[in-house]
């Protein structure tokens, strides 16, 4: 656990760099390099020293840890200072308008809006107006064109517009969401003239390129809107699902299952795993299970939940290889250390910390939970129909129980509703998710290869007719569920009431749990298990929530929210 500490006070330092930034404590040129050496001197040498004084060595190690965060915020923030060499410092405003002419690259793959379609381009020149020479500059900009355009990765443009900052809203601070991508500026009014094509790596465009090819086998495979939600669970591509669908899922609190995540990581994993250490042999699958998650992880976008799904799944298998224990709970801040390592903003990534949080939470409860429902069902039920119970139940419901104990408060405070029906739909739905990624997958590859051939794409047909019967009754549950009116109410929870809510659930764990005498006779009346104390906590926990929200009903009239959403709108 030293280790989880230590990163913990690497985190705090990242956040408590960005609390100095906005009292302007912390800047970019402030502390100086030589005030840093003397701040990092002061840990490093007191950890040297306390080599024979094993007390000091933690707090003095966690100390350096904290001010090394606060250091590498320094270096990335969300605003940084920009020179002329910067895009972003080109950037005008509504009343002070910069007009210019930029050349640069599309280094994503335009994601289509409708008849528009958002464009990621990284600069290379821009032409102030009234400039004939252009400047050579560096950084990205988002620009939304049309689609006819037929824009791809790789073109070469030059666009004509007014460079603006993002735009931050009451609710929403869109400049920070796109700073956390490094971006930093907006086209608005954008003239694109196309220069050429097949700029971008080879590596990104063959990688694109077969997205884009098993997005059209699923569309030729499956019919709406079974397509779309397929591509989104295997491809990361949610652009081919109906919005109005999107907020079903959204209200019956399962749209975790259409957003790319832990749980298409671990199917990947498993999945290569097995096929490998049956071809090659168990140690020698490490390597290609390994090239195998990160190449899905590209893939699919490589988001931050993706990414640190990715990162602990490749500690565990790079545990088991060397034979060596590996926790859960240490392997989840590593990957979160590694992450904030690269890009200390992700700290503020909504959907990070969503599945940083889901994870803890299942390392903490799932467990207990489950030896709790296993020993009252084997009390109850004759010893096959236990273990089938809790089988069935353990991966449909307690699962996504102990998950929502540490996340429902953040979801309530993020996006301001909480789904009432979400384990009655994940208790449907939940078990043939699986049959979706695997059979949905084997049927795309299929499709992909035979294409020219009718053997193969019949077989190809046949496979789809597994993850088609389960999208479809995913669909029909939630279709059935969403309508109704308590599906999903509306929480008014607060930056205050989430941090009370974890204070009190911390508080209440750590009670149930204490063996001092006081509590004895409390924590004995409340639970004789642990498994029990965590049931309960979880149980105060939702009961708080759905009363907030029934204080906080809606009133009749229109509220307009922007929220910072995984998916980016």
């Amino acid at each position: 656990m030293t280790l989880v500490w230590l990163i913990i006070a690497w985190a705090t330092g990242i956040w408590l760099a960005r609390w100095a930034w906005s009292l302007g404590v912390v800047s970019c040129d402030a502390p100086g390099p030589l005030v840093w050496a003397g701040l990092l001197a002061l840990p490093a040498l007191a950890l040297i020293l306390s080599r024979n004084r094993r007390a000091w060595r933690l707090p003095a190690a966690a100390i350096l840890l904290l001010l090394l965060g606060a250091l590498r915020f320094q270096l990335s923030p969300f605003l940084p200072c920009f020179s002329p060499t910067d895009l972003a410092f080109h950037n005008g405003s509504l009343d002070n308008p910069t007009w210019t002419t930029v050349t640069g690259v599309v280094v994503k793959p335009p994601e289509a809006r409708d008849t528009r379609v958002r464009i990621r381009l990284r600069a290379e020149s821009l032409t102030l107006a009234n400039q004939g020479d252009p400047l050579p500059v560096d950084g990205d900009a988002l620009l939304t064109v049309d689609r006819a355009l037929g824009l791809r990765y790789g073109d070469r443009i030059a666009v004509h517009g007014r460079l603006e900052d993002a735009p931050v809203f009451e609710d929403f601070d869109y400049r920070e969401y796109l700073a956390r991508q490094g971006v930093h500026t907006l086209v608005q009014q954008p003239q694109v003239t196309v220069l050429g094509h097949g700029y971008g790596h080879r590596f990104w465009e063959a990688l694109y390129r077969f997205r884009d090819h098993a997005q059209a086998v699923i569309a030729r495979l499956l019919p709406e809107p079974e397509s779309g939600l397929l591509t989104g669970i295997l491809l990361g591509v949610e652009t081919g699902i109906d919005p109005a669908l999107y907020d079903m899922f959204n209200r019956t609190g399962v749209s975790h299952i259409i957003v790319i995540s832990g749980f298409n990581i671990t199917i990947v994993a498993g999945l290569l795993t097995a096929i490998f250490a049956r071809l090659i042999g168990g140690k020698r699958a490490f390597w290609p299970v390994i090239g195998g998650i990160i190449l899905y992880t590209l893939l699919v976008g490589a988001d931050a939940a993706v990414v640190r799904a990715a990162i602990m799944g490749v500690l565990v298998a790079l545990a088991v290889y060397l034979n060596r224990r590996s926790t859960a709970a240490v392997s989840l801040f590593v990957a979160g250390f590694l992450m904030t390592l690269l890009n200390p903003l992700t700290l503020w990534d909504v959907g990070f910390e969503l599945s940083f949080i889901a994870t803890l939470s299942l390392v903490m409860f799932a467990t207990p939970m489950t030896q709790w429902f296993e020993a009252r069902v084997n009390a109850r039920l004759p010893s096959s129909v236990a273990r089938t119970a809790t089988g069935f139940l353990n991966d449909a419901l307690i699962v996504t129980l102990a998950a929502t104990i540490l996340t429902l408060p953040l979801i309530a405070f993020y996006f301001g509703r909480v789904s009432v029906v979400s384990p009655l739909t994940n208790l449907l739905v939940l078990p043939v998710q699986p049959y979706v990624m695997i059979w949905g997958g084997l049927g795309t590859i299929l499709g992909l290869i035979g294409e020219s051939l009718n053997a193969l794409w019949l077989a190809a047909q046949a496979a789809m007719t597994i993850p088609f019967l389960a999208l479809h009754w995913t669909v029909a549950v939630v279709e059935a569920l969403a309508p109704l009116p308590f599906a999903s109410v509306n929480v008014d929870l607060g930056r205050a009431g989430l941090w009370v809510f974890y204070l009190a659930l911390g508080g209440i764990v750590l009670t149930l749990r204490s063996n001092t005498p006081v509590l004895g006779k409390v924590r004995q009346a409340l639970t004789s298990s642990t498994a029990t104390t965590l049931s309960a906590a979880a149980l105060l926990v939702v009961g708080g929530l759905l009363f907030v929200s029934l204080r906080t009903q809606p009133d009749g009239k229109l509220h307009v929210h922007f929220l910072d959403s995984e998916r980016g709108e």
